[in-house]
């Protein structure tokens, strides 16, 4: 062996050898496996169920003009009284509407002619009971003109707490009771339908009774 080739030995076991790398254990590859992923959170809810709005729609329209036939039988011997009569419902909010009507009916006595003429202004609050039933209350400033035969008027407040029904899509049913404050303080009640036998127009009945003074009415009522 030449002095070369011991050299060259030598340098070789002289040279540090990388140790292999160790072979991943079972325990080790299990604790990889159990790490948890994060995962993204899903999107927050705007609001849960429970905090939506409990708004009930009303089914019903309350901006309209009722125009009709009137006739009064005010008792205590007064004749009765036949004429026309207007009465409009403006809605301003969800749940507020303006209120205002007009009539005028009078009757041909011996003495003359004998005419009465009302007037209103007032406003009411709706709100949805359920899905075809509203409660109602309206306010209304009143004032009755005596002309003719008697001359006079009375001046008061007309107040109403009641419900609307709509029981089948076409046939809609109201109920009120009144008091009234004027001459005298009178209660009473008023029962009236509308039969919608069009989108904008139906036909409107009406009762009323306060005190001694009935009144009916039957005509149209136009809506929106």
């Amino acid at each position: 062996m030449t002095p070369q080739t011991i050299l060259h030995l030598a340098a070789l076991a002289a040279t540090p050898t990388a140790a292999p790398a160790p072979t991943p254990t079972l325990a080790a590859t299990s604790a990889i496996v159990a790490t948890p992923t994060l995962l993204p959170a899903p999107a927050a809810t705007t609001a849960p169920a429970a905090a939506q709005a409990s708004y009930l729609p009303t089914p019903f329209d309350y901006s309209y003009v009722d125009v009709a036939y009137l006739r009064i039988d005010a008792g205590g011997g007064a004749p009765e009284r036949d004429g026309f009569a207007f009465r409009g419902s403006f809605d301003v909010t969800d749940n507020i509407r303006l209120l205002a009507s007009a009539g005028q009916a009078k009757a041909n006595t011996s003495a003359g002619e004998d005419r009465v003429n009302d007037y209103s202004l007032g406003f009411g609050l709706h709100g949805a009971y359920n899905d075809w039933v509203d409660v109602v209350g309206d306010f209304e400033w009143t004032r009755r003109e005596f002309r003719g035969v008697v001359e006079g008027r009375h001046k008061g407040w007309l107040l109403g707490v009641g419900v609307r029904a709509l029981p089948v899509r076409e046939l809609e049913f109201d109920a009120r009771v009144l008091f009234r404050n004027s001459a005298d303080n009178d209660v009473g009640g008023q029962l009236g339908a509308v039969w919608h036998w069009h989108d904008y127009v139906g036909l409107r009945l009406a009762a009323l009774g306060i005190g001694d003074e009935r009144q009916y009415w039957a005509g149209l009522r136009f809506s929106r």
